[in-house]
């Protein structure tokens, strides 16, 4: 999975930065991590060729934070206290360049999403950015259930998609190019 995830994940470095100015065309992953069976893995390898192959360029949390994990050479578990909250700083400055510099975001939006409060930050920092955010409800989550604050952020019901419809999402991304 790590060499799979690597090849659609692009480093944020200031030279890709550089190359791929604010709105070039790439879609950040958002959603539940910390607290997801599988790390949010699955559901953003699933996704990452069609998008790829669309010509977006895709940043994927999972690898980005695994790569913050391995400095400390541990999980989240295992980490000091004062590990967990230098780890959470990196996450946060990785991240928030990450949404800046996005086209849009994708989220899947699921029980692990609601655990954690990155989910809920990332699309909050899409709305002030101006970046319009795709959410994709996980097959048996409704709507109803999302915190008002989150549905909030979906600025038009054009960009909510229920049953992991990934395909409506990834169409209608392609769509607003």
């Amino acid at each position: 999975t790590q060499k799979y995830l690597k090849e659609f994940a692009p480093n944020l470095t200031p030279e890709f930065t550089a190359k791929y100015p604010r709105k070039h065309k790439l879609i950040y992953l958002s959603g539940g991590q910390q607290f997801a069976k599988d790390g949010g893995a699955s559901w953003r390898t699933m996704v990452s060729p069609s998008l790829y192959r669309a010509g977006f360029d895709i940043f994927n949390p999972v690898f980005e934070g695994q790569a913050v994990l391995d400095t400390y050479g541990v999980n989240f578990e295992q980490l000091t206290l004062d590990e967990y909250i230098g780890a959470g700083g990196m996450f946060i400055e990785k991240d928030l360049e990450a949404i800046k510099n996005s086209y849009a975001i994708l989220t899947l939006i699921n029980e692990s999403a609601m655990k954690g409060a990155g989910t809920k930050s990332e699309a909050t920092i899409a709305v002030d950015y101006n970046i319009p955010n795709y959410f994709v409800l996980e097959e048996g989550f409704e709507a109803r259930k999302l915190p008002i604050w989150l549905a909030g952020c979906i600025r038009d019901k054009k960009f909510l998609f229920e049953h992991n419809d990934f395909a409506g999402a990834l169409k209608a991304i392609k769509r607003s190019v």
